[in-house]
């Protein structure tokens, strides 16, 4: 099919800043926030999840996909900390 085709060529790997994009939005737009345990939690829930689910292409990049937004939920949460805001 065209979308196999597409991912074969790398195509996906463009898609690595929208879902970064998309873990950052979620950050700031929680009512509450949340410890560094938590977003490392999922962080390393996911990546398990991934690495687990490697021979079953979808499902991998599905894992990769929460793997992202989970890393830019981190990511977020490093930078409000750095800048000393809440």
């Amino acid at each position: 099919s065209a979308a196999g085709l597409e991912l074969d060529r790398g195509v996906a790997f463009l898609l690595v800043p929208v879902f970064l994009a998309c873990g950052v939005i979620v950050y700031f737009s929680l009512a509450v926030e949340p410890d560094f345990a938590q977003p490392i939690a999922v962080v390393v829930l996911t990546a398990l999840c991934a690495a687990v689910t490697r021979s079953r292409r979808k499902t991998h990049l599905c894992f990769m996909a929460a793997l992202l937004c989970a890393l830019g939920v981190l990511a977020a949460k490093v930078e409000t900390w750095r800048a000393g805001t809440k």
